[in-house]
């Protein structure tokens, strides 16, 4: 199966103008077994909604832009890419005919749109009291004059009910058909083209295959021209074949493209020294500037000087450092023994504290255990009276019991 061409149109105008709705009565349409939405359930669009049909072998594709006033300035976006474009607006609402006729002479004035095929729906005709298709065209006639030789048709429309949508969309695909097979194709931008010609670069030396073989991918034509001849040429062109070996790349091409000859050195090495001569018809020219050997060598180190040797002390100086030695020693050792004897104390008085708390620990322990003690001793000798009181009672009781039977036997007997 082939792939189909696809082919991109704008849906534009303001928000609640029916865009969307036509939308989705041209896939209806055009689109056998899609089951649109309920149209009455269309809300307002907020960035965009796509929709694609098949026309034969083209497959048009719609771009729904949203209307509002702050999604207007993205509709621009999206020019390059259409090849029509369907505009519209509410015939109901004549307060913002002029918003509409205002954003429509913007999105007119794109140059990238020019020749683009434009078609005006006057939507919502079956709208009793709605604006009538010369109504629209006399309210937007100022904008005649900017819709050019473009193929224009403002034609009534109802995407509620479907009224105008196939005759819309039928004039669409033949008219962008037109003008895309009378459009010649476009030529490369300036920035994609490439100079025809490169300058040669002209090496006024001799024997240079190697550096011929290293720039052939870079530029073309190289241009050598040969010089005398004979053993001592021949060790200077070694030694100048060697040395342009060490130069880069870029320095040479940025020679070729250089338009006037430039005015300082070319490029300085430590033994040689290369010129770009006046510009020729051909090409440019370098000088190569050999050093002399007394001037390439570099000049021989200088001695080093040896460090002064050190003054040996006397013994008057030595036994001035031995006692200095002894008083810092001495005072070393008295800081030492300050400290140590600064921590004795402070560990004494450490220990002081600690017997201190000690004994008031043990002396509270104590009167507490005395005090304890006392308290047991009462409690007994009150328990040990208690029992003595209740057995002398006891006695009395029972001496009483004893004389009263005493005295019941004698009365008896």
């Amino acid at each position: 199966m082939f792939q189909k061409d696809e082919y991109c149109i704008l849906i534009l105008g303001l928000d609640n103008a029916g865009k969307t709705t036509f939308l989705e009565q041209t896939k209806t349409k055009f689109s056998k077994n899609y089951k649109g939405m309920n149209l009455s359930k269309i809300t307002t669009t907020v960035g965009l909604n796509i929709g694609t049909i098949d026309m034969g072998k083209a497959r048009l594709m719609f771009w729904d832009l949203g209307g509002q006033e702050e999604l207007q300035s993205l509709w621009d976006k999206y020019y390059a890419e259409s090849h029509g474009v369907i505009y519209v607006i509410d015939s109901t609402d004549e307060e913002r005919l002029g918003e509409s006729k205002e954003a429509f002479e913007k999105m007119i004035s794109s140059e990238v749109l020019e020749g683009v095929p434009l078609l005006v729906l006057a939507n919502k005709q079956d709208v009793e009291d709605c604006l009538s298709v010369p109504d629209i065209k006399t309210a937007f006639s100022d904008c005649a004059s900017k819709i050019g030789k473009r193929d224009c048709l403002v034609q009534p429309c109802s995407a509620l009910s479907g009224q105008g949508v196939n005759d819309g969309i039928e004039w669409m695909r033949c008219h962008f058909f037109l003008h895309l097979s009378s459009s010649p194709p476009s030529p490369p931008p300036p920035s994609l083209r490439l100079p025809s010609i490169i300058p040669p670069l002209i090496i006024q030396t001799t024997g240079c295959a190697s550096l011929l073989q290293r720039f052939t991918p870079f530029i073309s034509p190289l241009s050598i021209h040969p010089s005398s001849s004979g053993s001592t040429m021949d060790s200077t062109v070694s030694a100048y074949s060697e040395k342009l070996r060490e130069m880069s790349v870029l320095s040479l091409l940025c020679s070729c493209l250089y338009s006037q000859p430039h005015p300082n050195t070319f490029g300085l090495f430590e033994d040689m020294e290369v010129k770009s001569l006046n510009k020729r018809a051909s090409g440019q020219a370098f000088e190569v500037i050999l050093k002399s050997p007394t001037e390439a060598s570099p000049e021989r180190p200088q001695t080093l000087a040896l460090p002064p040797q050190k003054k040996e002390p006397s013994l008057g100086e030595l036994q001035r450092r031995l006692e200095a030695a002894e008083e810092r020693r001495k005072s070393q050792e008295k800081q030492v023994l300050k400290q140590l004897a600064e921590k004795r104390e402070r560990e004494k008085e450490v220990l002081t504290k600690a017997q201190e708390v000690n004994n008031n620990y043990s002396k509270m322990a104590e009167e507490k255990l005395h005090h304890k003690m006392e308290l047991i001793q009462e409690n007994r000798m009150a328990r040990l009276n208690a029992l003595k009181q209740r057995l002398r009672e006891k006695e009395l009781h029972a001496a009483e019991v004893r004389k009263n039977k005493e005295l019941h036997t004698e009365l008896s007997g």
